[in-house]
């Protein structure tokens, strides 16, 4: 409120200095006699003449409401010049039971106590006099904010399309003339209503939708949030179609849950089980990759040409004749280690040759962190 009021303060910025380094990161929340000071000052300028203004019966009015997790609040304004000047302000904490509410309850909440607090008698004499019952009165009130919304969804124009709906205007009209035994639908301020729930017309089901989806909340939720204020005939098909169509929640949406990683199992000996791969080019050179998978030594060749399977076997001859075979040899599907000539030297050899799923590099991780490695050098 304060910052959105600063306009009207001179030297907003240099007041409120003590009380925004209580608002840094990792700082430690001491209050100061500055900040005391700090306070004090602000809530002089707030309820001094530059920011409120005096109530005028000729000027409309304006309510601004607000919620949060442990309290409501309200402001009384006049619009003069184009610039809403505060009249009063009103605000309570919320009781354990109304912190449990969902945001939109709480707004709704706060709402209703904002025009309760500030309902002032002599604007509505025009419309009631002071033999009408109290709820009637508060539904004038409460009809009077959704006349003067600018938004699309108001009472007003749920009462002028369920007039022109063919089925609920029907259904409507037999209420009107006490001509139906159902006992299902009732007529609220003109609003036609099956339980507690609103029933809304064909022609606002879609912005009704727009409203509930507002958030992008899944179907579960949503159904939730619809099955307290509102209904229509298939209302859970179309919100089911409403999430499925929604690009938003397409794009943002997580990927399928992996299946679980099937960990290599700890080799016995060293050398038993190797990882191989390339990595280049490089500097116009390859490098092939020899990694153990229980000491992770890595062994290291070097050729300028593109590698082939004849001269990867002869690399691989080369480092075998110092380290011995391995039983076990992991690599990806490259043309390379899939070649008949690579194939044949691997069952000569006795090694077991292990290809990785396609796609799936992280399973020939040893080599892979290894390949990033010399990337980066």
């Amino acid at each position: 409120m304060v910052t959105y009021y600063s306009r009207f303060i001179p030297d907003a910025s240099k007041i409120t200095y003590p009380l925004r380094k209580l608002l840094v990161k990792n700082s430690t929340f001491k209050w100061t006699k500055a900040c005391e000071d700090a306070f004090s000052k602000l809530k002089n300028e707030i309820s001094s003449d530059r920011i409120l203004t005096p109530y005028n019966p000729e000027s409309p009015l304006i309510i601004t409401c607000d919620a949060s997790p442990t309290s409501i609040a309200g402001i009384l304004s006049h619009v003069l010049n184009g610039i809403e000047k505060p009249i009063a302000f009103a605000s309570r904490s919320l009781t354990p039971a109304e912190r449990n509410y969902s945001q939109l309850d709480r707004e709704a909440l706060a709402i209703v106590f904002a025009v309760n607090h500030f309902f002032i008698a002599p604007i509505h004499q025009k419309y009631y006099s002071t033999d009408i019952a109290i709820n009637e009165v508060h539904q004038l009130c409460y009809s009077t904010i959704f006349e003067i919304s600018t938004e699309e969804l108001t009472t007003k124009t749920i009462v002028q399309e369920t007039d022109k709906d063919e089925v609920l205007s029907k259904i409507k009209q037999a209420l009107l003339n006490g001509e139906t035994d159902n006992i299902e639908y009732t007529l609220e301020a003109e609003i036609l209503f099956k339980g507690q729930r609103a029933v809304i017309p064909k022609m606002l089901q879609s912005k009704i939708l727009e409203e509930l989806h507002k958030t992008h909340v899944d179907i579960t939720k949503m159904k939730q949030l619809a099955r307290r204020y509102c209904i229509w005939k298939g209302i859970d098909r179309d919100i089911e179609n409403a999430v499925k169509s929604c690009q938003n929640c397409a794009e943002v949406k997580s990927s399928p849950a992996k299946a679980p990683v099937h960990h290599w199992e700890e080799p016995t000996s060293n050398w038993d089980r190797i990882h191989i791969d390339y990595a280049g080019p490089i500097e116009n050179h390859y490098f092939l990759i020899v990694i153990s998978a229980r000491s992770r030594w890595a062994e290291i060749r070097i050729i300028k040409d593109a590698p082939i399977s004849e001269k990867t076997v002869e690399l691989l001859k080369d480092i075998f004749s110092t380290r011995g075979f391995p039983k076990a040899m992991v690599s990806d599907n490259a043309t390379i280690f899939v070649s008949e000539t690579f194939k044949q030297f691997c069952r000569r050899s006795g090694i077991f040759q292990k290809l990785i799923a396609p796609g799936h590099p992280a399973t020939n991780g040893l080599a892979e962190r290894n390949v990033q490695t010399l990337k980066q050098l």
